[in-house]
């Protein structure tokens, strides 16, 4: 499959960049196929001029990356890789780095396993056949904190919000009551007895799980929930 030309793809975008332009945008790409790693590793390379993209081929290297340097933007995960099958990688990633977003390649287009994907904390379910001018909008989308699925699967696959709520941890519920307060983020770390960082991991993750990409959203979907709109 052909690479659309970066600076066509990067033109596409009003703003110009995304909204990590301080630092090198950095980009894991977990998949054990030659060329759909070469393909999906240059238009993850196009999304910026200045963007790192790392490919592994098993999730022990992605485990080790990370554990080398957790200061990742994105990472794209295929479901099947030789020492790991389904959604258990996933659910490593997310217990060990939850700040970090991820988005599922696969060549399954199951809506099912879309639905399963996005309710575990997937920000993208992206099938190895969507074209790559539209793999490259979902990488900025989920830069942006949006998640996002093919066209033909977000009515149905994004989940409903009446019990989201119950999806989430306790250190997220706690969250959720400190920013209820209008707490910062030093005075939630303090209350709780955390890191800065861990609070901004278990806030992304909640974050992801209501679908919003911000407080005042945050804020106004826990009211709804909690029947008080």
């Amino acid at each position: 499959m052909d690479v659309p030309d970066r600076g066509e793809m990067a033109g596409e975008r009003p703003a110009g960049e995304p909204l990590l332009a301080a630092r090198p945008l950095r980009v894991l790409l977990a998949d054990d196929h030659p060329l759909v790693c070469k393909a999906i590793g240059e238009v993850a390379a196009g999304v910026r001029r200045n963007t790192i993209v790392e490919e592994v081929g098993t999730l022990a290297d992605l485990l080790a990356s990370l554990k080398a340097n957790p200061e990742a933007d994105l990472v794209l995960l295929d479901l099947h890789l030789p020492d790991c099958s389904g959604f258990a990688g996933i659910r490593v990633l997310l217990e060990r780095y939850p700040a970090i977003p991820i988005a599922i390649i696969s060549a399954l287009q199951d809506q099912a396993m879309m639905d399963r994907a996005i309710k575990l904390g997937a920000a993208a379910f992206i099938p190895k056949s969507t074209p790559l001018k539209d793999i490259h909008g979902a990488i900025l989308a989920v830069l942006d904190g949006e998640i996002w699925l093919p066209a033909r699967h977000r009515s149905t696959a994004v989940p409903e919000r009446s019990n989201l709520l119950l999806d989430l941890t306790a250190a997220q519920l706690k969250i959720v009551s400190c920013l209820e307060r209008g707490l910062l983020n030093k005075q939630i770390a303090f209350e709780i007895g955390v890191t800065e960082f861990t609070v901004k991991a278990h806030m992304t993750a909640a974050f992801r799980k209501l679908g919003v990409s911000n407080r005042t959203q945050a804020l106004m979907v826990i009211k709804q929930l909690r029947g008080e709109d």
